[in-house]
């Protein structure tokens, strides 16, 4: 499936966002957070038929970037991927980190206004440090690389 109903999507977002299943657990051993981004990707991923369950956020990123399913936006194009969300597209944030990346799914609504970036962003449904539906800014410390989810071979919904 292509796109789905942009409300559908925006309360999708909320409700994986919202979830007290993902939130972020203190691991003494490591002297650590543990959170859960790749499972608020994993669902929304799902309601498009794209499995990613098992992947962790580094895995996600590299998969976004190899599968022919997937185009990346380019990073100055934000309308562009505010334009797809909003349409119920399916469009995935991702950052790789040196241990551990971040990904969070775009949700629908309006752009909300970066002072650390200058300039307006797209809103996500975030997992990590705080959880629920934010501007991008906010999710991530420096921008993420966007991935709208294209299969060649499906039409849409």
């Amino acid at each position: 499936m292509k796109q789905i109903n942009p409300e559908i999507l925006l309360n999708l977002c909320k409700a994986v966002s919202e979830n007290p299943r993902f939130t972020k657990t203190w691991i003494k051993a490591i002297a650590d957070y543990r959170t859960y981004c790749n499972f608020s990707v994993w669902i929304p991923a799902r309601v498009f038929g794209v499995n990613l369950d098992g992947m962790r956020a580094n895995a996600i990123y590299k998969h976004l970037k190899e599968s022919k399913d997937w185009r990346q936006i380019d990073g100055f194009h934000l309308d562009e991927a505010h334009t797809l969300v909003n349409e119920g597209r399916l469009v995935i944030a991702a950052q790789e980190g040196w241990l551990v990346g971040h990904v969070a799914t775009g949700c629908p609504g309006p752009k909300v206004g970066s002072g650390k970036w200058k300039c307006q962003v797209l809103r996500v449904a975030n997992v990590g440090r705080d959880n629920g539906v934010m501007g991008l800014n906010y999710a991530f410390r420096t921008f993420p690389d966007l991935f709208v989810y294209e299969p060649e071979n499906l039409t849409q919904a």
